[in-house]
Protein backbone atom coordinates (compact mmCIF):
# COMPACT_ATOMS: atom_id res chain seq x y z
CA UNK A 1 0.00 0.00 0.00
CA UNK A 2 1.35 3.34 -1.01
CA UNK A 3 1.91 5.47 2.05
CA UNK A 4 1.69 8.62 0.10
CA UNK A 5 -1.44 9.16 -1.90
CA UNK A 6 -1.11 10.34 -5.45
CA UNK A 7 -0.90 14.16 -5.59
CA UNK A 8 -3.67 15.68 -7.48
CA UNK A 9 -2.80 18.12 -10.23
CA UNK A 10 -3.29 21.67 -9.12
CA UNK A 11 -5.70 23.69 -11.11
CA UNK A 12 -4.46 26.70 -12.97
CA UNK A 13 -7.41 28.61 -11.54
CA UNK A 14 -6.81 30.14 -8.12
CA UNK A 15 -9.17 30.15 -5.21
CA UNK A 16 -10.60 33.49 -6.28
CA UNK A 17 -11.01 32.55 -9.91
CA UNK A 18 -7.82 34.32 -11.08
CA UNK A 19 -5.63 32.75 -13.70
CA UNK A 20 -2.29 31.64 -12.34
CA UNK A 21 0.69 31.54 -14.67
CA UNK A 22 2.47 28.33 -15.58
CA UNK A 23 6.19 28.13 -16.16
CA UNK A 24 7.54 26.34 -19.23
CA UNK A 25 10.86 24.63 -19.46
CA UNK A 26 12.43 27.63 -21.22
CA UNK A 27 11.63 29.87 -18.21
CA UNK A 28 8.74 31.53 -20.05
CA UNK A 29 5.62 32.22 -18.00
CA UNK A 30 2.40 31.40 -19.87
CA UNK A 31 -0.84 33.11 -18.84
CA UNK A 32 -4.33 31.87 -19.56
CA UNK A 33 -5.35 33.27 -22.88
CA UNK A 34 -2.06 32.59 -24.62
CA UNK A 35 -0.14 35.69 -23.38
CA UNK A 36 3.51 35.08 -22.55
CA UNK A 37 6.17 37.13 -20.76
CA UNK A 38 9.90 36.51 -20.90
CA UNK A 39 11.90 38.28 -18.15
CA UNK A 40 15.07 40.01 -19.35
CA UNK A 41 18.31 38.28 -18.71
CA UNK A 42 20.69 39.56 -16.08
CA UNK A 43 23.19 40.55 -18.75
CA UNK A 44 20.71 42.70 -20.69
CA UNK A 45 21.46 46.46 -20.67
CA UNK A 46 19.35 48.73 -18.49
CA UNK A 47 17.87 50.61 -21.43
CA UNK A 48 16.46 47.37 -22.77
CA UNK A 49 15.08 46.44 -19.36
CA UNK A 50 13.15 49.74 -19.18
CA UNK A 51 12.38 49.87 -22.87
CA UNK A 52 8.80 48.76 -22.36
CA UNK A 53 8.20 51.54 -19.75
CA UNK A 54 9.03 54.37 -22.18
CA UNK A 55 5.77 55.99 -23.38
CA UNK A 56 5.36 56.30 -27.09
CA UNK A 57 3.05 58.62 -28.98
CA UNK A 58 0.84 56.47 -31.08
CA UNK A 59 -1.86 57.63 -33.36
CA UNK A 60 -2.76 60.81 -35.20
CA UNK A 61 -4.81 62.30 -32.33
CA UNK A 62 -1.85 62.40 -29.94
CA UNK A 63 0.35 64.05 -32.55
CA UNK A 64 -2.28 66.70 -33.26
CA UNK A 65 -2.68 67.38 -29.53
CA UNK A 66 1.08 67.94 -29.10
CA UNK A 67 1.24 70.26 -32.11
CA UNK A 68 -1.73 72.23 -30.81
CA UNK A 69 -0.05 72.63 -27.43
CA UNK A 70 3.13 73.97 -29.06
CA UNK A 71 1.11 76.43 -31.14
CA UNK A 72 -0.76 77.68 -28.07
CA UNK A 73 2.54 78.24 -26.24
CA UNK A 74 3.91 80.26 -29.16
CA UNK A 75 0.73 82.35 -29.38
CA UNK A 76 0.82 83.05 -25.63
CA UNK A 77 4.44 84.20 -25.86
CA UNK A 78 3.57 86.54 -28.72
CA UNK A 79 0.62 87.99 -26.82
CA UNK A 80 2.84 88.49 -23.77
CA UNK A 81 5.38 90.39 -25.86
CA UNK A 82 2.62 92.58 -27.31
CA UNK A 83 1.28 93.33 -23.83
CA UNK A 84 4.78 94.17 -22.61
CA UNK A 85 5.28 96.57 -25.52
CA UNK A 86 1.92 98.22 -24.84
CA UNK A 87 2.76 98.70 -21.15
CA UNK A 88 6.13 100.17 -22.07
CA UNK A 89 4.55 102.64 -24.52
CA UNK A 90 1.89 103.54 -21.94
CA UNK A 91 4.60 104.21 -19.34
CA UNK A 92 6.48 106.47 -21.75
CA UNK A 93 3.26 108.35 -22.52
CA UNK A 94 2.55 108.90 -18.82
CA UNK A 95 6.04 110.26 -18.17
CA UNK A 96 5.89 112.51 -21.21
CA UNK A 97 2.51 113.86 -20.04
CA UNK A 98 3.78 114.67 -16.57
CA UNK A 99 7.03 116.15 -17.86
CA UNK A 100 9.31 113.79 -15.94
CA UNK A 101 12.17 111.87 -17.45
CA UNK A 102 11.68 108.15 -17.83
CA UNK A 103 13.87 106.51 -15.15
CA UNK A 104 16.25 103.75 -16.09
CA UNK A 105 16.27 100.38 -14.40
CA UNK A 106 19.41 101.26 -12.44
CA UNK A 107 17.96 104.53 -11.15
CA UNK A 108 14.71 102.80 -10.21
CA UNK A 109 16.52 100.15 -8.20
CA UNK A 110 18.65 102.77 -6.44
CA UNK A 111 15.64 104.94 -5.64
CA UNK A 112 13.82 101.98 -4.07
CA UNK A 113 16.72 101.54 -1.67
CA UNK A 114 16.13 105.00 -0.20
CA UNK A 115 13.35 105.77 2.31
CA UNK A 116 10.36 107.90 1.33
CA UNK A 117 11.26 111.58 1.08
CA UNK A 118 9.08 114.69 1.27
CA UNK A 119 10.15 118.25 0.48
CA UNK A 120 8.73 120.69 3.05
CA UNK A 121 8.32 124.12 1.46
CA UNK A 122 7.51 126.73 4.12
CA UNK A 123 6.15 129.87 2.46
CA UNK A 124 7.70 133.07 3.77
CA UNK A 125 8.37 136.65 2.68
CA UNK A 126 11.03 139.31 3.01
CA UNK A 127 11.16 141.69 5.96
CA UNK A 128 12.27 141.71 9.58
CA UNK A 129 9.03 140.29 10.95
CA UNK A 130 9.14 137.32 8.58
CA UNK A 131 12.79 136.78 9.39
CA UNK A 132 11.90 136.56 13.09
CA UNK A 133 9.14 134.08 12.27
CA UNK A 134 11.59 131.91 10.34
CA UNK A 135 13.93 131.93 13.32
CA UNK A 136 11.05 130.86 15.57
CA UNK A 137 10.23 127.93 13.27
CA UNK A 138 13.88 126.87 13.22
CA UNK A 139 13.85 126.70 17.01
CA UNK A 140 10.58 124.80 17.33
CA UNK A 141 9.32 122.04 15.04
CA UNK A 142 12.45 122.04 12.86
CA UNK A 143 14.70 121.58 15.90
CA UNK A 144 13.67 118.33 17.56
CA UNK A 145 17.07 116.62 17.44
CA UNK A 146 16.15 114.26 14.61
CA UNK A 147 18.51 113.70 11.67
CA UNK A 148 15.57 112.92 9.40
CA UNK A 149 14.99 116.69 9.16
CA UNK A 150 17.56 118.75 7.30
CA UNK A 151 17.94 121.70 4.97
CA UNK A 152 17.48 121.19 1.25
CA UNK A 153 21.17 121.81 0.63
CA UNK A 154 22.10 119.10 3.16
CA UNK A 155 19.69 116.69 1.47
CA UNK A 156 21.35 117.38 -1.88
CA UNK A 157 24.78 116.78 -0.33
CA UNK A 158 23.71 113.46 1.17
CA UNK A 159 22.22 112.36 -2.14
CA UNK A 160 25.38 113.19 -4.08
CA UNK A 161 27.99 112.00 -1.59
CA UNK A 162 26.49 109.39 0.73
CA UNK A 163 25.42 105.89 -0.20
CA UNK A 164 22.36 106.05 2.05
CA UNK A 165 20.42 109.22 2.90
CA UNK A 166 19.55 109.78 6.54
CA UNK A 167 17.45 112.87 5.87
CA UNK A 168 13.92 112.18 4.61
CA UNK A 169 12.24 115.59 5.10
CA UNK A 170 14.33 118.38 3.58
CA UNK A 171 12.89 121.82 4.26
CA UNK A 172 13.28 125.21 2.64
CA UNK A 173 11.72 128.63 3.18
CA UNK A 174 10.17 129.74 -0.12
CA UNK A 175 10.45 133.49 -0.74
CA UNK A 176 9.43 135.56 -3.75
CA UNK A 177 12.57 137.60 -4.38
CA UNK A 178 12.31 138.93 -7.91
CA UNK A 179 11.29 142.48 -7.08
CA UNK A 180 8.38 144.59 -8.25
CA UNK A 181 9.44 144.48 -11.90
CA UNK A 182 9.23 140.69 -12.14
CA UNK A 183 6.05 138.75 -13.01
CA UNK A 184 4.13 136.91 -10.31
CA UNK A 185 4.85 133.54 -11.93
CA UNK A 186 7.86 132.18 -13.74
CA UNK A 187 7.39 132.37 -17.49
CA UNK A 188 8.67 129.94 -20.10
CA UNK A 189 11.86 131.91 -20.66
CA UNK A 190 15.16 130.08 -20.64
CA UNK A 191 17.04 133.35 -20.17
CA UNK A 192 15.27 134.06 -16.89
CA UNK A 193 16.55 131.90 -14.00
CA UNK A 194 14.04 130.18 -11.79
CA UNK A 195 15.82 131.16 -8.56
CA UNK A 196 18.15 133.96 -7.46
CA UNK A 197 20.79 134.21 -4.74
CA UNK A 198 19.23 136.97 -2.59
CA UNK A 199 15.85 138.50 -1.82
CA UNK A 200 14.45 141.55 -3.59
CA UNK A 201 16.47 143.85 -1.30
CA UNK A 202 19.73 142.05 -1.93
CA UNK A 203 19.78 140.44 1.50
CA UNK A 204 20.27 136.86 2.63
CA UNK A 205 18.78 135.45 5.80
CA UNK A 206 21.93 135.16 7.89
CA UNK A 207 20.19 133.82 10.98
CA UNK A 208 19.51 130.39 9.57
CA UNK A 209 21.85 127.73 8.23
CA UNK A 210 23.22 128.05 4.74
CA UNK A 211 20.81 126.78 2.13
CA UNK A 212 17.53 126.81 4.04
CA UNK A 213 15.95 129.59 1.92
CA UNK A 214 14.87 129.37 -1.73
CA UNK A 215 14.54 132.73 -3.47
CA UNK A 216 12.17 132.44 -6.42
CA UNK A 217 12.72 134.87 -9.28
CA UNK A 218 9.16 136.25 -9.13
CA UNK A 219 7.35 139.13 -7.47
CA UNK A 220 6.13 138.21 -4.01
CA UNK A 221 2.47 137.19 -4.00
CA UNK A 222 0.06 134.71 -2.47
CA UNK A 223 -2.57 133.84 -5.07
CA UNK A 224 -1.05 134.86 -8.41
CA UNK A 225 1.54 132.22 -9.20
CA UNK A 226 3.90 131.65 -6.30
CA UNK A 227 2.66 128.12 -5.61
CA UNK A 228 2.90 126.93 -9.27
CA UNK A 229 6.39 128.43 -9.47
CA UNK A 230 7.35 126.56 -6.32
CA UNK A 231 5.93 123.36 -7.84
CA UNK A 232 8.06 123.95 -10.93
CA UNK A 233 11.19 124.35 -8.82
CA UNK A 234 10.29 121.35 -6.64
CA UNK A 235 9.58 119.12 -9.65
CA UNK A 236 13.04 119.79 -11.06
CA UNK A 237 14.67 119.10 -7.70
CA UNK A 238 12.60 115.95 -7.21
CA UNK A 239 13.52 114.59 -10.62
CA UNK A 240 17.22 115.21 -10.06
CA UNK A 241 17.58 114.10 -6.44
CA UNK A 242 14.81 111.54 -6.01
CA UNK A 243 12.17 113.30 -3.88
CA UNK A 244 8.86 111.44 -3.73
CA UNK A 245 6.46 114.11 -2.45
CA UNK A 246 6.21 117.90 -2.44
CA UNK A 247 4.46 119.75 0.39
CA UNK A 248 3.49 123.35 1.00
CA UNK A 249 3.33 124.77 4.53
CA UNK A 250 2.21 128.19 5.69
CA UNK A 251 4.71 130.05 7.84
CA UNK A 252 2.20 131.43 10.38
CA UNK A 253 -0.03 130.77 12.20
CA UNK A 254 0.46 127.09 11.33
CA UNK A 255 2.66 124.59 13.14
CA UNK A 256 3.73 121.06 12.28
CA UNK A 257 4.12 117.82 14.24
CA UNK A 258 7.20 116.22 12.73
CA UNK A 259 6.70 112.95 14.60
CA UNK A 260 3.19 112.55 13.22
CA UNK A 261 4.51 113.48 9.78
CA UNK A 262 7.16 110.75 9.99
CA UNK A 263 4.56 108.22 11.08
CA UNK A 264 2.21 109.25 8.27
CA UNK A 265 4.98 108.92 5.69
CA UNK A 266 5.98 105.46 6.91
CA UNK A 267 2.45 104.10 7.28
CA UNK A 268 0.38 105.69 4.52
CA UNK A 269 2.57 106.97 1.69
CA UNK A 270 3.64 104.47 -0.99
CA UNK A 271 7.16 104.44 -2.37
CA UNK A 272 8.14 105.18 -5.94
CA UNK A 273 7.00 104.20 -8.51
CA UNK A 274 3.63 103.66 -6.81
CA UNK A 275 3.26 107.28 -5.67
CA UNK A 276 1.37 108.45 -8.74
CA UNK A 277 -1.16 111.31 -8.79
CA UNK A 278 -1.50 111.63 -5.00
CA UNK A 279 -2.89 114.79 -3.41
CA UNK A 280 -3.52 115.23 0.31
CA UNK A 281 -4.59 117.70 2.96
CA UNK A 282 -7.65 118.82 4.90
CA UNK A 283 -10.49 118.56 2.35
CA UNK A 284 -12.67 121.53 1.44
CA UNK A 285 -15.63 121.30 -0.93
CA UNK A 286 -15.56 123.51 -4.02
CA UNK A 287 -19.15 123.83 -5.20
CA UNK A 288 -18.11 125.96 -8.14
CA UNK A 289 -15.75 123.33 -9.57
CA UNK A 290 -17.76 120.35 -8.23
CA UNK A 291 -14.71 118.88 -6.52
CA UNK A 292 -12.70 118.99 -3.31
CA UNK A 293 -9.35 120.62 -2.67
CA UNK A 294 -6.81 120.64 0.15
CA UNK A 295 -7.02 123.64 2.42
CA UNK A 296 -3.99 125.88 2.18
CA UNK A 297 -4.41 127.29 5.68
CA UNK A 298 -1.88 124.82 7.02
CA UNK A 299 -0.34 121.96 5.07
CA UNK A 300 -0.95 120.00 1.88
CA UNK A 301 1.18 117.77 -0.33
CA UNK A 302 1.28 116.32 -3.84
CA UNK A 303 3.28 113.54 -5.42
CA UNK A 304 6.24 114.53 -7.56
CA UNK A 305 4.45 113.76 -10.83
CA UNK A 306 1.58 116.13 -9.96
CA UNK A 307 4.08 118.84 -9.04
CA UNK A 308 5.61 118.39 -12.49
CA UNK A 309 2.17 118.49 -14.08
CA UNK A 310 1.25 121.79 -12.39
CA UNK A 311 4.63 123.49 -12.67
CA UNK A 312 5.99 122.14 -15.96
CA UNK A 313 3.14 120.73 -18.05
CA UNK A 314 0.52 123.46 -17.55
CA UNK A 315 1.44 126.75 -19.17
CA UNK A 316 0.84 130.09 -17.38
CA UNK A 317 -2.03 130.76 -19.80
CA UNK A 318 -3.67 127.42 -18.98
CA UNK A 319 -3.34 128.05 -15.26
CA UNK A 320 -4.86 131.51 -15.66
CA UNK A 321 -7.85 129.99 -17.47
CA UNK A 322 -8.31 127.39 -14.72
CA UNK A 323 -7.95 129.84 -11.81
CA UNK A 324 -10.84 131.74 -10.27
CA UNK A 325 -10.37 135.30 -11.50
CA UNK A 326 -13.12 136.86 -9.35
CA UNK A 327 -12.20 135.30 -6.01
CA UNK A 328 -8.63 134.03 -6.31
CA UNK A 329 -7.52 131.60 -3.64
CA UNK A 330 -4.21 129.77 -3.73
CA UNK A 331 -5.45 126.45 -2.36
CA UNK A 332 -8.63 126.31 -4.43
CA UNK A 333 -6.76 127.21 -7.62
CA UNK A 334 -4.17 124.54 -6.86
CA UNK A 335 -6.98 122.01 -6.61
CA UNK A 336 -8.28 123.15 -10.01
CA UNK A 337 -4.82 122.74 -11.53
CA UNK A 338 -4.44 119.24 -10.11
CA UNK A 339 -7.89 118.00 -11.11
CA UNK A 340 -7.39 119.22 -14.67
CA UNK A 341 -5.15 116.17 -15.04
CA UNK A 342 -7.05 113.70 -17.24
CA UNK A 343 -6.04 110.76 -15.05
CA UNK A 344 -7.69 109.83 -11.72
CA UNK A 345 -6.43 111.64 -8.62
CA UNK A 346 -6.06 109.87 -5.27
CA UNK A 347 -6.95 112.30 -2.47
CA UNK A 348 -5.57 111.60 1.02
CA UNK A 349 -7.66 113.06 3.85
CA UNK A 350 -5.48 114.57 6.60
CA UNK A 351 -8.27 116.12 8.67
CA UNK A 352 -7.77 113.61 11.50
CA UNK A 353 -4.05 112.93 11.11
CA UNK A 354 -2.91 115.57 13.67
CA UNK A 355 0.02 116.46 11.44
CA UNK A 356 -0.41 120.22 11.61
CA UNK A 357 -2.29 122.91 13.49
CA UNK A 358 -3.45 126.19 12.06
CA UNK A 359 -4.63 127.64 15.39
CA UNK A 360 -1.44 127.32 17.41
CA UNK A 361 -0.17 130.85 16.82
CA UNK A 362 -1.95 134.18 16.89
CA UNK A 363 -0.90 137.52 15.45
CA UNK A 364 -1.31 139.23 18.83
CA UNK A 365 1.28 136.97 20.47
CA UNK A 366 4.91 137.99 20.73
CA UNK A 367 7.70 135.61 19.80
CA UNK A 368 8.25 134.78 23.47
CA UNK A 369 4.56 133.99 23.91
CA UNK A 370 4.70 131.71 20.89
CA UNK A 371 7.75 129.97 22.28
CA UNK A 372 5.87 129.32 25.53
CA UNK A 373 2.90 127.96 23.60
CA UNK A 374 5.22 125.68 21.68
CA UNK A 375 6.80 124.40 24.89
CA UNK A 376 3.34 123.55 26.24
CA UNK A 377 2.31 121.90 22.99
CA UNK A 378 5.53 119.98 22.48
CA UNK A 379 6.27 119.06 26.09
CA UNK A 380 7.54 115.78 27.53
CA UNK A 381 11.10 115.73 26.16
CA UNK A 382 10.08 116.95 22.70
CA UNK A 383 8.60 113.68 21.59
CA UNK A 384 5.23 115.15 20.78
CA UNK A 385 3.20 112.98 23.14
CA UNK A 386 0.79 115.81 23.88
CA UNK A 387 -0.32 115.76 20.26
CA UNK A 388 -2.47 112.76 21.04
CA UNK A 389 -4.15 114.28 24.12
CA UNK A 390 -4.66 117.96 23.21
CA UNK A 391 -7.19 119.02 20.62
CA UNK A 392 -6.03 121.71 18.26
CA UNK A 393 -8.97 124.16 18.82
CA UNK A 394 -7.74 124.70 22.39
CA UNK A 395 -4.54 126.34 21.19
CA UNK A 396 -6.31 129.64 20.59
CA UNK A 397 -7.29 129.51 24.26
CA UNK A 398 -3.65 128.89 25.21
CA UNK A 399 -2.58 131.88 23.14
CA UNK A 400 -5.23 134.09 24.72
CA UNK A 401 -4.24 132.99 28.22
CA UNK A 402 -0.56 133.67 27.60
CA UNK A 403 -1.27 137.08 26.10
CA UNK A 404 -3.47 138.06 29.08
CA UNK A 405 -6.79 138.18 27.23
CA UNK A 406 -8.25 135.28 29.23
CA UNK A 407 -7.60 133.77 32.63
CA UNK A 408 -8.37 130.41 34.24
Amino acid sequence: MNKFPAQTKKSSIGTRGKALPRTNTNNTRVFTGGRTYSPPSASAPLWKKSEKNIPRIKGTKSLIACCSLVILILISAEQSNKLRRKLSSWKEAVYSTTGLALPSSSSSSSSRQQPISLLLGIFSETGMDHEAQREFIRKTYLDIGDDRICTLSEFVRQTEEDYYRVCTVPYTFVIGAGGDNQPTTHLEDELSPLTVETDSRGNVDSEGPVGDCTYLNIRENINDGKSPTYMKFAAQIADEYGIDYISKMNQFPASLSMYHLFQFMNDDLPMAPYNRRMYGGSPVVSYKHDSIYASGRGFYFVSADLAAYVGLHLSPEERTALADSKNPAEDMDMGSFIYSNPNPIKFVNLSSANIFSHNLMSSKNTIMDKMRVWEIWNADEKVGQLYNSINFPFFDLYCDILSGDKRF
